[in-house]
């Protein structure tokens, strides 16, 4: 989709992600030009003394700061882009773009204040001034574009996958159906445990006996939990690989909307590494 006729006013409302995706990968590689620009003619300018002699300091804090929040904004916007792809987009992709959005709103109005805090040492027909000027023309104009992340951010927000990731990303596991085989990484060393669908089921049972003993858990929680692990049961005995990462995805949706409650039953799932390795939970 192409941005709007007025710099960082595009209505993003009715874009697809397709959409939101293309105007992402468009703002990584205008970012990645720019910063190249900048860094070139600066190192011009520096070379001919003009940006010690002449350059007011103010600006060339602007334009220095520019070239720091370029390489921000490339790894924020790849960061993006890499949440979408997985389909992981969480509140922090969301504010991501707000942030950018908002920063490029004040350094736009940080170009204007110190280009123009002076006019002595802008000689129009100076060569270097010119260069100058373009750096000026170019910074301004990528940051009033950018204030358009602050425009799209609503839109990626309606995106937002509810179930948010609690797990520790250094443990993985893979189940398989009749005699499963749990197999974790924990803390950068493997370990593997071959369990057949009998134990696997026995440790299901485990973590829902030592349920039944939680006294200061609230009754509707129990209740819920103890109806998702025997649906998780169901699933790893019967080898239903679908149902097992739906199953998955209820649990992390039910640990967030836990709340403070969520910390007892990270300690109930931990009662059997198997049962805490399949959920993939930090115990």
């Amino acid at each position: 989709m192409a941005q709007g006729f007025m710099a960082g006013a595009t209505n993003y409302d009715d874009q697809s992600i397709e959409d939101i995706i293309e105007n992402i990968t468009d703002w990584i590689s205008f970012t990645k030009e720019t910063k190249d620009f900048f860094e070139k003619n600066i190192e011009i300018l520096r070379k001919d003394g003009y940006w010690d002699e002449t350059i007011p300091y103010d600006f060339q804090s602007t334009l220095v700061q520019s070239i720091r929040c370029f390489r921000t904004f490339i790894v924020d916007l790849e960061g993006v882009l890499l949440a979408i792809a997985n389909k992981r987009i969480t509140v922090k992709e969301v504010n991501l773009l707000k942030k950018i959005g908002t920063n490029s709103s004040d350094y736009s109005r940080e170009y204007g204040r110190t280009y123009n805090g002076g006019e002595r040492w802008k000689v129009y027909s100076n060569e270097n001034f010119k260069i100058a000027e373009q750096l000026y023309a170019n910074g301004r104009g990528y940051f009033e574009n950018l204030k358009d992340a602050g425009n799209i951010y609503s839109r990626l927000n309606d995106y937002v996958d509810p179930v948010q990731p609690i797990l520790n990303n250094n443990i993985t596991q893979t189940i398989h159906g009749t005699n499963n085989q749990v197999a974790g990484i924990n803390n950068g060393s493997m370990s593997q445990n071959n369990i057949g669908s009998t134990g696997i089921e026995n440790e299901f049972d485990k973590v829902l006996d030592e349920l039944v003993k939680i006294e200061d858990l609230e009754p509707h929680l129990k209740t819920s939990l103890e109806s998702l692990l025997k649906e998780s049961k169901e699933a790893v005995v019967k080898g239903d690989i679908e149902a097992q990462s739906d199953s998955k995805s209820k649990m992390k949706g039910f640990l967030m909307a836990a709340g403070s409650n969520a910390t007892k039953i990270f300690h109930l799932l931990g009662t059997s590494a198997s049962i805490a390795s399949y959920f993939g939970v930090n115990v």
